[in-house]
């Protein structure tokens, strides 16, 4: 997998491509996560340097280009279930609180500037005059 690291304008530095591993994949509800292995270096303790890796996560595609004829079919990947509420949303649409129902409001018989909450037994006398929307 390739990541691409940021340009740095204030440095001069141009955006870069960094090859790295790639080891997991996780769908979100915004997109794509990709665990990569970015290669670095780490200092020991006798004072010399020795390979070593970074893992950070990066968002797809954002952040990651795949590498011409490797298959990734064999990277771990955590899809996102479907949830049943997005199922029947998805087939229904948008729905409105229950309890609530469209009304006709007769012209001039709102006040100026009046809005209807979830009506209560005193609210529901009134309920045609303040907002499109009523218990009826």
């Amino acid at each position: 997998m390739r990541v691409v690291l940021p340009a740095d304008p204030v440095l001069g530095h141009p955006e870069q491509e960094v090859v790295a591993r790639l080891w997991r994949r996780r769908q979100t509800e915004t997109g794509w996560l990709y665990l990569v292995g970015l290669p670095s270096y780490q200092d020991l303790e006798n004072g010399g340097v020795e390979a070593a890796e970074y893992r950070v996560w990066v968002r797809a595609p954002d952040h990651v280009r795949p590498v011409d004829g490797l298959d990734y079919d064999q990277v771990a990947t955590e899809r996102l279930e479907p949830s049943p509420t997005s199922v029947v949303r998805e087939v229904l649409g948008e729905r409105r609180p229950s309890g609530w129902v469209p009304a006709k409001v007769r012209e001039g018989a709102a006040r100026p500037g009046a809005s209807c909450t979830r009506p209560t037994a005193k609210r529901l006398r009134r309920a045609h005059r303040c907002s499109m929307w009523s218990t009826r």
